[in-house]
């Protein structure tokens, strides 16, 4: 063994684990893999075994026996480090694969190593966005707050929270301006007193700045991306980029913003001893065993929080028909109380906030020969305040944190690893290729073994997204796409199609992709409106429950005063207002944008002349992150070669994957290496360059 040694995490320490001498350990390295350009790869060894020694049976304490509960727990990744002749080498995790017994004892273990960037997947686990403690958070649905949100950066100081907009994003409402004939509840923005017409302000959403959901994240997990990382560093994407919190498809059900507690004011009854009614309008429990909740039918959505001695012990959420008969553990002693949230489903926010439902509590005992039943009752009509507010987390799209960050790996062509300070580091590829050192491996080559293959294994790969089914994008599509490629989508050819068959390949990103439009002025095209909307309606005309949709906001200067109604109130904003428009570019004028395919630019195009088409924006997310990387495995000459060589450890241990790998005057990428750590046998798979 060329001086291999394991270290595994133990309580607070690293414990060198003993090894066999002549036990072969092989470290595959991999980012980006030609045949499967989408995925993020780890380090990792192959199954490897250790000795049962005294020190690892103490490392591995009783993993071997179930019986043991304080033992070393097989479920979990431990933190653990190589080290080659007392250098460091890699930092990630051991898995116990299991134990051989022999005579009823250990005789070893079967372990595996896993680079440090496998350990995101066994933290997010399952977890969705709506999951994250930090996204519970209330916004206010106060119409001057709201109307804030709309007309304010997200970090003006007259915000009312900092990394939230309301973007000019519809529900179900075409917008328009026309001088001409008012139209009842219609989307013209144009200001009239004759009719309530305009932009319904409730049937907007907030949206939420990419940036503060990366540190909700950061947050919640105890995870930190490096600071000049692709997610942190704010001249990047994702430092500008919005997500919509469009989980309702229409209107949006909006949460009252409070904890209001139920006041019971009756008991009937009273002999089966369960308690009494204090004079906080809580039960007081002098009995221990079950009372049952009922809530007769109500008006309205609620959730019902359950409170023993002032903890939640359970919510029932989203109610509104009966509740019959819900089982509470009490114990004497106790104080049972019962609080409220609820909902304005239709969005009217100056609605009393009444639900017409009466609430009780019921115990049935003997009592000797006599059975009794005691039940505490609340008024009929239940009154709390009018305030109401926007649940972030209940307003989440429906994605996992995973799929969320592998989505956004998909869109920049990122890559991960984790640095030696435990931050993890994220990056183009190209970028990370750029940083690389360039290394001749000329003389440690097996001249015995290559094989060289051709690189293109693809017909062709197809970058798109998920969700383009909102209706400007996929009439785009049927209409106007002269392939039926989706809105931003494309499709990358090797023109060899006679040669290479059915070889497809996908990227396709779990997000939304929206194609915006500009206000157009009905009286005059070539006068359009400053500013620009989306409208979340599919191609027949309903409501859509789109994937998360992501998307730019400028804050723009209305050019002229606009129509809005809310509740029963028609009022405008007047010219000079702001507003926060959505784009696929950074800007209105900006190049760069988050389509594949160079489309036009929805808001310049009405800029000129309707009928003349703008410059495209080229600056895609293809030909930002993927082109270089894409073009040249499709490159005639691009060649994935294969070789052995045996590399001293002095090259082992600072070989890294972003390195430029030299033979005899050719330049190559690394594809993949395998490295047997006992022999420094290493198995390369090269690009060429």
């Amino acid at each position: 063994m060329r001086g291999l040694e394991i270290y595994i995490k133990s309580g607070a320490v690293y414990e060198k684990l003993d090894i066999y001498e002549d036990e072969s350990v092989s470290i595959t390295q991999r980012l980006k893999d030609i045949r499967d350009i989408a995925k993020i790869n780890a380090d990792y060894t192959q199954s490897f075994t250790v000795p049962a020694s005294a020190n690892n049976n103490k490392i591995f304490k009783h993993c071997y026996n179930y019986n043991i509960t304080d033992g070393f727990d097989v479920r979990f990744l431990v933190d653990a480090k190589l080290e080659l002749n007392y250098y460091p080498f890699k930092n990630g995790y051991i898995k116990l694969e299991g134990v051989e017994m022999k005579n009823g004892s250990p005789n070893s273990y079967k372990i595996t190593f896993f680079g440090s960037i496998i350990k995101l997947k066994d933290v997010f686990g399952s977890d969705k966005i709506s999951d994250l403690p930090s996204a519970d958070l209330d916004l206010s649905m106060d119409i001057t707050d709201f109307s804030l949100a709309l007309t304010k950066p997200h970090d003006d100081v007259n915000q009312p929270e900092a990394g939230y907009i309301v973007p000019l994003i519809t529900t179900d409402q075409d917008l328009y301006h026309d001088y001409g004939i008012p139209s009842q509840d219609s989307g013209n923005l144009h200001y009239t007193s004759q009719t309530r017409q305009g932009l319904k302000i409730y049937g907007l959403k907030y949206a939420i700045k990419l940036s503060k959901l990366i540190d909700y994240i950061e947050n919640d997990y105890n995870i930190t991306f490096a600071s000049d990382s692709f997610f942190k560093d704010t001249s990047k994407d994702v430092q500008k980029l919005y997500m919509w919190l469009n989980s309702q498809t229409d209107v949006v059900d909006v949460q009252s913003g409070g904890d209001y507690e139920v006041n019971f004011t009756t008991l009937v009854g009273g002999s089966a001893g369960t308690g009494t009614i204090g004079t906080d309008g809580n039960i007081d429990i002098t009995a221990t065993g079950s009372v049952f909740l009922t809530v007769a039918d109500a008006n309205r959505y609620y959730d019902v929080n359950i409170k023993i001695n002032g903890a939640i012990q359970e919510t029932l959420t989203r109610e509104k028909d009966l509740i019959f008969n819900h089982e509470i553990e009490v114990t004497n002693g106790d104080e049972l109380s019962i609080t409220i949230n609820t909902y304005e489903n239709d969005v009217t926010i100056d609605d009393p906030n009444d639900i017409y439902a009466a609430i009780s509590i019921t115990r049935t005992a003997q009592v000797g020969q006599n059975t009794f039943t005691d039940t505490f009752k609340t008024a009929n009509t239940l009154s709390f305040d009018k305030f109401f507010v926007f649940n972030v987390a209940k307003n989440m799209p429906n994605i996992t944190v995973i799929n969320f960050i592998s989505g956004l790996f998909k869109m920049f062509n990122l890559i991960a690893f984790v640095k030696d300070n435990g931050e993890i580091q994220v990056t183009p590829l190209s970028d990370y290729y750029a940083s690389g050192e360039t290394v001749d491996i000329t003389k440690y080559i097996d001249r015995d073994k290559s094989q060289i293959n051709t690189a293109t294994i693809y017909d062709n790969i197809m970058f798109e997204y998920d969700d383009t089914k909102s209706i400007l994008a996929e009439q785009h599509k049927e209409s106007i796409s002269p392939d039926k490629f989706s809105w931003g989508g494309v499709r990358y050819d090797n023109n060899l199609s006679n040669l290479i068959q059915g070889k497809k390949y996908e990227v396709k990103v779990p997000f939304a992709h929206m194609k915006f439009e500009r206000v157009i002025n009905r009286r005059d095209l070539t006068d359009p409106l400053s500013i620009q909307y989306g409208v979340n309606l599919n191609i027949e005309g309903s409501v859509h429950k789109s994937k998360p949709l992501l998307f730019y906001s400028q804050n723009v200067t209305l050019d002229r005063s606009i129509a809005y109604v809310y509740t029963d109130i028609l009022a405008e904003f007047v010219s000079g207002y702001t507003m926060n428009i959505p784009l696929n570019s950074p800007t209105t004028t900006s190049t760069d944008n988050i389509h594949f395919n160079p489309e036009f630019n929805e808001y310049s195009e009405f800029d000129a002349d309707p009928d003349t088409d703008t410059p495209a924006g080229v600056n895609t997310l293809f030909k930002r992150f993927y082109e270089d990387y894409i073009s040249n495995i499709f490159d005639s000459r691009s060649r994935l070669v294969k070789i052995t060589c045996y590399l001293p450890n002095s090259v082992i241990s600072t070989l890294t994957l972003d390195d430029k790998i030299v033979i005899q005057d050719n330049a190559f990428r690394v594809n993949s290496m395998k490295v047997d750590l006992s022999t420094g046998k290493t198995a390369f798979e090269l690009i060429t360059i």
